[in-house]
Order: C-alpha cells, then sequence, then structure tokens
C-alpha cells in the first residue's frame, strides 16, 4: 500500500478511538469537575506530575531506543529480545529506588501512602508505556484503539462508582486510585494479547546493547529536562498562585487533551512509520515534506476552532472553573506546536543524533522558566499559559532547525510563519476577550490564509481521506 494513504489508514482507525475518547470525556468531566473542587484538582495534578517526572527519567530513554531499532532486524527473537531489555530495565531502577528509598523513609517516619503509590504508579506506566509501543510498532491500530478506549472507560467507571456507589468522600486519592487501576488493567491485557512479542523461551538473539544504550541514554537528559519544561507552569502556580488555580489550569489542559484527536491518531502512527520508510528509503524526502503540510494544516484548523469554541468548553466543566476560558487559547499550542514538530523533526532521529534533544529541551525549557517568572506573578494562569505556548513554538523551530542540518528535507517555513503569526495575533485576543464578532473575524481570516497557502496540501489530503473512506465502506 503507498505510504500516504497507509498512514491515513491508521489514523482514521486511531482518530475514530479518540474520538470515542472525545466524547467519553465530554460526557464525564463536567460530571468529575462538578464533584471535586479545583484545589483537590491541582493536588491530583501535582502527583500526576511526579509521577511521570519519575517515568521519564527512570526509562533512559530506551522507549526511543526501542522504537528506532525495532525495524533494524524483522525477526520475532530479535523484537522480543530488544523488548524485554528496553522493558525490564527501567523497572528495575525503580525497584532499587524503592528499596532504598522506603526504608529510610520508615526510619525517618516521612512515608505516606502517596510515596508508594507513586512508586507503583510508575511501575505500572512503564509496562504501559512499552506494551501500547509493541502493539503500535506492528500496527495493530484496532487492538491500540480498544485498549485505550477501555483505559478512559475504566478511569470514568472507577471514579463515579466509588464516589457514588462506594460513598468515598476523599476524592484526591479517588481520582490516584481510579488513575492507577484504569491504567493497570488495559495495560495487561495488551501484554497478553502481544504475549508471543513479551515471551520467546530460550531466546539467544543478539541485540547491539552498547549502540542502544549510546543512542537512548541522551533521552534521559533531555526528557529530564522537557519534564521540567512541561512541569514549570504547574510548579509556578503552585509557587504564586494556589492549588485552585493549579485545578483550572489542570482542568483547561485536559480539555485540551480531550479534543487533541489528530495528535494522538498522528503521533502514534508517525514515530513508527517514519522510521520504517526511512530504513527503505532514506531518499524519499517528499513523503516528509507532504505530511508535515498535512499536518499543519489539520492542527491549525483544530487549534483554531477549539479558541473559537473556548466559552463553550468552559461552561462544559462547571461554574468553578470558568477562568479556563482565559487559559485555553495558548495551552492549545501544545498539542499543535509538539505534533507538527514531530514531521519536521525526522532527522535528529534517522541520523542517531539524539544528544541534539538535549539542546531542544534545554533552550524551550528555559524559555518556559523565564516566561512564567515573569508572566505567572502578573497574570496567574493566563501568563503561565502565554509562557508554555510561546515555548512551544520555540521548542518546534529548535528542534527543525537542528533537524534539518542533519537531514535536510526542504519545509517550507515562510508559509508556516505567516499563519503562525496570524494564529497567535488571534490568541492574544481570546485569551483577554470572551466570543464576539472581532473573535468570529479573527477566525474565519486565518482559516482563509491557511486554505490559501496550502491549497494543494487541502485538495490532496481531502482526496485521501475519500478514498480510504471508500475503502473501509466497501469492505
Amino acid at each position: 500500500m503507498d505510504k500516504s494513504k497507509s498512514i491515513v489508514s491508521h489514523m482514521l482507525t486511531i482518530g475514530l478511538g479518540s474520538m470515542i475518547n472525545m466524547l467519553i470525556g465530554l460526557l464525564t468531566t463536567p460530571v468529575i469537575t462538578r464533584v471535586v473542587d479545583p484545589a483537590t484538582y491541582g493536588r491530583f495534578s501535582i502527583f500526576s506530575m511526579y509521577a511521570n517526572m519519575l517515568l521519564m527519567v527512570c526509562i533512559l530513554g530506551l522507549d526511543q531506543g526501542f522504537i528506532r531499532f525495532y525495524y533494524s532486524k524483522n525477526d520475532a527473537k530479535y523484537q522480543n529480545k530488544l523488548l524485554r531489555f528496553c522493558c525490564f530495565a527501567p523497572i528495575l531502577i525503580i525497584v532499587v529506588l524503592g528499596l532504598v528509598y522506603l526504608p529510610f523513609a520508615t526510619i525517618t517516619k516521612n512515608i505516606s501512602i502517596n510515596e508508594i503509590t507513586l512508586l507503583v504508579y510508575a511501575v505500572i506506566l512503564i509496562f504501559n508505556r512499552f506494551a501500547f509501543l509493541q502493539i503500535r510498532l506492528d500496527y495493530k491500530s484496532n487492538t491500540f484503539t480498544i485498549l485505550n478506549i477501555l483505559q478512559k472507560i475504566l478511569y470514568v467507571v472507577f471514579v463515579l462508582s466509588i464516589i457514588f456507589v462506594a460513598k468515598v468522600h476523599n476524592y484526591y486519592y479517588v481520582l490516584i486510585f481510579s488513575l492507577l487501576f484504569s491504567t493497570c488493567i488495559p495495560t495487561f491485557i495488551g501484554m497478553f494479547m502481544m504475549k508471543k512479542k513479551w515471551y520467546i523461551k530460550n531466546n539467544n538473539a543478539f541485540i547491539e546493547k552498547k549502540s542502544i544504550i549510546k543512542y537512548s541514554l541522551p533521552f534521559v537528559i533531555s526528557t529530564g529536562i522537557i519534564t521540567i519544561f512541561q512541569a514549570t507552569d504547574k510548579i509556578a502556580l503552585n509557587y504564586f498562585c494556589t492549588y485552585a488555580e493549579v485545578g483550572i489550569y489542570a482542568s483547561t489542559m485536559t480539555l485540551v487533551n480531550i479534543f487533541a484527536i489528530v495528535q494522538t491518531s498522528f503521533n502514534t502512527v508517525w514515530g513508527p512509520l517514519s522510521v520504517e520508510q526511512y530504513e527503505k528509503n532514506p531518499n524519499n524526502k517528499k513523503f516528509f515534506r507532504e505530511a508535515n503540510n498535512y499536518i499543519i494544516v489539520l492542527m491549525f484548523v483544530l487549534g483554531l476552532s477549539i479558541i473559537l469554541c473556548k466559552d463553550l468548553f468552559a461552561y462544559i466543566l462547571g461554574e468553578k472553573y470558568r477562568e479556563a476560558a482565559f487559559v485555553l487559547p495558548f495551552l492549545v499550542f501544545y498539542p499543535m506546536m509538539y505534533t507538527i514538530s514531530e514531521t519536521s523533526s525526522c532527522g535528529i532521529n534517522f541520523k542517531k543524533k539524539s544528544a541534539m534533544n538535549i539542546i531542544v529541551s534545554l533552550v524551550s525549557c528555559v524559555a518556559n522558566i523565564i516566561g512564567n517568572a515573569i508572566l505567572v506573578p502578573l497574570y496567574g494562569t493566563q501568563g503561565a499559559a502565554i509562557s508554555t505556548g510561546l515555548s512551544y513554538i520555540i521548542f518546534l523551530l529548535v528542534r527543525t532547525y537542528l533537524s534539518e542540518r542533519y537531514f535536510h528535507v526542504g519545509y517550507n517555513l515562510k508559509k508556516f510563519f505567516v499563519i503562525l503569526f496570524c494564529l497567535i495575533i488571534f490568541s492574544f485576543y481570546n485569551i483577554f476577550n470572551s466570543f464576539d464578532y472581532i473573535s468570529l473575524i479573527l477566525y474565519i481570516v486565518n482559516i482563509l490564509v491557511l486554505l490559501v497557502l496550502y491549497k494543494n496540501s487541502v485538495i490532496s489530503g481531502i482526496k485521501l481521506l475519500l478514498e480510504q473512506f471508500k475503502l473501509k465502506f466497501n469492505r
């Protein structure tokens, strides 16, 4: 199958699952936010942040190594050995950390259920990361979609059942344990469904551990920095403001994640597909340019539409979260810029220049720290959103520049800068104003500029989508 059609097919399958998740979120998020106050939601957000920080540090970048080296050999034993090596090394690190920390914390009487739960959840997240990666790399789009929907449904069911049926009123721990169990169950179902890839008896296959570690280790530093980068806004709000404002900010990010259908769908497919394409035909740079143009169009249309409807989305969360409307416009830059950068930074991974990710992370992290330090004391949650949004633009630009040095594709950045400038103006207006006719006019202008600049990509993209829909409905 033609690769451009293949990626659309996988995106449609995974996009359907993401859309179902979005609908589940739209129906249930208002219920949860009306029961759970912003301060509790803020504490829960901080817990999730620390768990992901622990994951990113302990995983040693081996998840990226797993993706990069998976297609080096089309051999089940090799892929099994690679999976086991990349997955169990991080788990061993967390176990060692637990054995060192827990006795010390017990002696000093600083231990709590929070720390124990954090370590357990981090282990589950590692299994989850590799279980879902394995499914993605084998292009099991239907399986990946079903498990993601199951994870979302389980979380909602656990939260609402514990609150309304078991009548537990410690909402902080309700959210944490619902998150833990809803992640655990789909993870082990995924591992069981792919058990032939997880277990091969007497496997003596050879993998280049030194090469894998050499490629992966720079991600420890870069992901550590990027974790600080992603956590800076919440840390700044927690320091300068209150848990309530952290909760409002986190709930807004939840809305952004709910609507990031294209981001989830595209990123899931793009990572393994781009590596496979490069391994087969490294000179086919047109493939990467076209993918970049398609995703720019999709992400900008989605981002502009979310910003236009920001007041409606904030209303969904409930009265206590109404301030979310004036936070959302710049938070959508996160899924937009990150997803677009996935297509414009291929050269870093293809040429195994993973150390360059440290520069990308460091520059964007420093920018975000400075931005938050200046803007949060002045504008609170809005300042954190502006700083984060602008920092992700810097993230994309540095990532693209470094990638082009090692694998020149020739992206048309002039067109991108024009539409980006229009988006920034639109976002600045909407972060300080409710919906009005000026907002609508700016939206229409942005869409028209996008259609004019990317006319060919829009036409060919619509044709590809129609072809895929016909294929699916004719089966």
